[in-house]
């Protein structure tokens, strides 16, 4: 679902890449603001089908499944009203930054394959080198408790936190991390760069 929803904001713009967005720029609204509508309508549509979507996959599992297992995760978990919220903010935040390559790149899949890549390529080679400064200018992205991946990866965190935490040992590295505040604080980042590209995307040959 990460995946589909930065797809979805990359093609919302797939027809009109900032050398081709003259049109679109020439109407008689400011350029930033009407980016901005533009991304937010982007929102509106994909919140609206993750809704259907979901309310489809409940009815299924009523229905097909066992309904007393509706709620809850493997093991007893109870999916609180927290779990969906982040899953909801999770998926906001891919949207949002597949949105600054959709909004400021002529090409935001090559983007949007390549950065990722190469950024967990170089993660790698840190951790696999012992580039101390190198790893811990990645830290923020994969290895912090507050990084873009346990932002992005928000549910999955969360209910592995409330599964150690019940547990009789449980491990600080789990317990450790906060999903909630780290989704936030991705969301935020993200809404800035958006904003950022928005008003600084140009006209080009």
């Amino acid at each position: 679902m990460i995946l589909l929803s930065a797809a979805w904001a990359v093609a919302i713009w797939q027809d009109e890449s900032p050398r081709q967005r003259l049109y679109f720029w020439l109407q008689p609204y400011p350029r930033p603001s009407h980016i901005m509508a533009r991304c937010v309508a982007g929102v509106g549509l994909l919140g609206g089908a993750i809704a259907l979507g979901g309310l489809v996959l409940f009815v299924a599992i009523g229905l097909l499944g066992d309904p007393s297992t509706v709620g809850e995760a493997e093991g007893g978990i109870p999916l609180s009203f927290m779990y969906w919220a982040l899953w909801a903010q999770s998926l906001l935040l891919a949207y949002l930054l597949a949105s600054v390559a959709g909004v400021a790149s002529d090409r935001p899949s090559v983007w949007l394959l390549a950065l990722p890549v190469s950024l967990l390529v170089i993660d790698l080679v840190a951790e696999l080198q012992g580039i101390q400064w190198l790893d811990a200018a990645m830290r923020p992205l994969f290895d912090a408790p507050l990084s873009l991946s346990v932002a992005l990866m928000a549910p999955e965190r969360w209910l592995l936190k409330e599964v150690a935490l019940q547990a009789p040992d449980p491990a600080a590295r789990l317990t450790g991390v906060n999903p909630e505040v780290a989704v936030l604080l991705w969301l935020g980042i993200a809404s800035v760069l958006v904003i950022l590209s928005a008003k600084w995307t140009r006209p080009r040959a």
